[in-house]
């Protein structure tokens, strides 16, 4: 499922459409998003929230663990007008006493009422999903994460202020309670110049072992996501760096 679909292959900005606009009789083929991807696509439930294009054939997709991972948001699940990307980084930051990731999901089994996004994963999936949209409650996709897919915008100017970002394992230093992250994610494929370092700290030492032992990776491919306030870095190797302070929180898988 997805909430954007083209309506013709490869298309642009001006092919996009959003399934919850869609006539109660919208039928006809559309298209996924994920760039190259030409997967057939058919609309669900139109006119309603929970609004969405399916697959006609799941083997179709051909863009990689992106085409999957953009179904998995639920729309319908939370409510956008609740959500504040000031309040949400608040939440993330503060360190609390029980390190754990907090719970995700609406209101309580049987209940009809929402909640906002509440947790990191749902709001990289959310951004992986709404990315053709281009906002979430007015909050621009490309202000909150950064990936591959926008990472030429921060290349120059940095990673600065709270960001998601998407990335994978390098090493770890335990002398110095320093990981270090490639950035984009997709290191291997680019030229050496192109590709960046983020510094992760961790002050204490207990979460830094927890920390390591949650992003390292031998692949160096498996993509993780870090939410973080992010600041310049004093190491000319690095692009930017954060502090780490509740790997529950601030720390999940991205593919």
């Amino acid at each position: 499922m997805a909430k954007y679909a083209y309506r013709v292959p490869n298309g642009t900005e001006n092919d996009r459409v959003d399934a919850s606009d869609l006539p109660l009789h919208g039928n006809g083929t559309f298209y996924c998003t994920t760039p190259d991807c030409r997967a057939r696509m058919y609309v669900r439930s139109p006119q309603k929230p929970s609004a969405c294009f399916v697959s006609y054939n799941i083997s179709e997709h051909t863009g990689g663990i992106l085409c999957h991972i953009k179904d998995l948001f639920k729309p319908d699940d939370y409510c956008e007008n609740l959500f504040s990307l000031d309040n949400f980084f608040t939440n993330l930051l503060t360190k609390q006493n029980r390190d754990s990731s907090p719970h995700h999901g609406s209101g309580g089994k049987g209940s009809n009422s929402k909640i906002a996004i509440n947790t990191l994963k749902m709001l990289y999936l959310m951004c992986v999903q709404y990315r053709e949209g281009g906002s979430y409650n007015k909050y621009p996709i490309d202000d909150i994460l950064v990936d591959k897919y926008n990472f030429d915008k921060y290349r120059e100017n940095g990673i600065i202020g709270n960001r998601i970002v998407a990335c994978t394992f390098w090493k770890y230093e335990p002398d110095t309670n320093c990981i270090f992250m490639n950035c984009p994610d997709e290191r291997l494929y680019l030229p050496r110049e192109e590709h960046k370092i983020l510094k992760i700290h961790v002050t204490d030492d207990k979460m830094f072992e927890k920390c390591a032992n949650k992003l390292k990776d031998k692949t160096h491919l498996h993509i993780s996501v870090i939410g973080a306030n992010w600041i310049p870095s004093n190491d000319d190797n690095c692009l930017a760096e954060c502090e780490v302070v509740s790997v529950g929180k601030q720390i999940c898988k991205g593919d």
